[in-house]
C-alpha cells in the first residue's frame, strides 16, 4: 500500500522514502475561483476556494458569487439535493420556484424577502440586498456510495469526489460501522484528508489505508463491548500483582454538539 516519495542514489546505497496511499488525499477539497465573473465569481474571489456542501448544515453563510445580481453558492461541482430555507439575519425568505441552470438564474427577477434557488448549481438569488443571509440546504445530489448524507457515504464521496480516488480503491465493508444517521460538512477549503478527518473525529471513528492500499474506515468501540484479546492467568505470572493505585475519577459531564449550526446568531444579528 505504499508508494516511492522520490529516489536518491550515492556510489553505495539507494534510498527510497515511502507513503501510504492515504498521501493522495492530500489534495485540495474545493476548487478555486478565477474571478472572470458569473459562475467563476467576481475579480475580488480569484484565487479563493469555491464551497463544498455535503449532507445537510443549518446556518450556513453561502459565498456571493455575483454582487450585481445577488447570487449566492453554497455548493460547487454538482447539482444539489434540496435548499431547505434562507434567511436574512434569521428571517426566512419565502421561495420561488426552482430554474433548471446558471443562466436562468441570472436571467430571474425574485421580488423584495424572496429568493430563486437553481440545484443544478448550488447557488441561490435573492430579491434585495440582505444584511446577513444563511441557507439550510442537503449538498450534493448523488454519486458513488453517496446517499442521504450519512458519514460513511460522506466519506465516500469525499474520497472518490475531489479526492479522485477510484471507488474500486475503497475497502470492501469500509466504514459499515460507522452511524447511519444524516451528517453534514460544509467546507470553504483545506484538504480531502482533513475534511476526512472531521467526518471521522464527528462519530469517534477512524480511517486509513490497508497493506493492500485500500482505503478503508472503523469506529472506536468502548472496550467492554470487544472480547479478551488475553486471558492472564495467575500461574502465568511471576509475583502477584500490584494494585495500579486510585482509579480516574469517573466523567461527570460531556458536552455533545448536535445540529451544529454553520453561524452562531449573536443578538446583534
Amino acid at each position: 500500500g505504499a508508494g516511492a516519495a522520490g529516489a536518491a542514489s550515492g556510489t553505495t546505497r539507494l534510498s527510497i522514502p515511502l507513503s501510504d496511499a492515504g498521501a493522495d488525499l492530500s489534495v485540495p477539497a474545493c476548487a478555486t475561483y478565477g474571478g472572470t465573473g458569473g459562475a467563476d465569481g467576481v475579480a475580488s474571489l480569484a484565487g479563493q476556494p469555491k464551497p463544498l456542501l455535503l449532507g445537510y448544515r443549518r446556518f450556513v453563510e453561502p459565498v456571493l458569487e455575483d454582487p450585481a445580481r445577488l447570487i449566492y453558492r453554497v455548493h460547487h461541482g454538482a447539482a444539489i439535493s434540496a435548499i431547505v430555507a434562507v434567511r436574512d439575519r434569521g428571517v426566512s425568505l419565502t421561495a420561488n420556484a426552482n430554474v433548471a441552470n446558471y443562466a436562468a438564474l441570472q436571467a430571474a427577477s425574485p421580488g423584495a424577502g424572496t429568493y430563486t434557488p437553481c440545484l443544478a448549481e448550488g447557488c441561490v438569488r435573492l430579491g434585495a440586498t440582505p444584511s446577513l443571509v444563511t441557507v439550510d440546504a442537503r449538498g450534493d445530489a448523488g454519486g458513488a456510495g453517496y446517499s442521504a448524507g450519512t458519514p460513511a457515504s460522506l466519506a465516500n464521496k469525499l474520497i472518490t469526489g475531489p479526492g479522485g480516488i477510484s471507488a474500486a480503491m475503497i475497502a470492501p465493508g469500509a466504514f459499515g460501522d460507522w452511524p447511519v444517521g444524516e451528517a453534514g460538512l460544509y467546507l470553504r477549503g483545506g484538504t480531502v484528508a482533513q475534511a476526512l478527518d472531521a467526518v471521522a473525529a464527528g462519530v469517534g471513528g477512524w480511517w486509513g489505508v490497508t497493506r493492500l492500499g485500500l482505503f478503508t474506515g472503523g469506529r472506536i468501540c468502548a472496550p467492554e463491548g470487544l472480547p479478551p484479546a488475553w486471558d492472564i492467568q495467575p500461574w502465568m505470572l511471576r509475583q502477584p500483582p500490584a494494585e495500579a493505585g486510585a482509579p480516574d475519577p469517573p466523567r461527570w459531564r460531556a458536552t455533545v454538539g448536535y445540529q451544529v449550526l454553520g453561524r452562531v446568531m449573536t443578538g446583534e444579528d
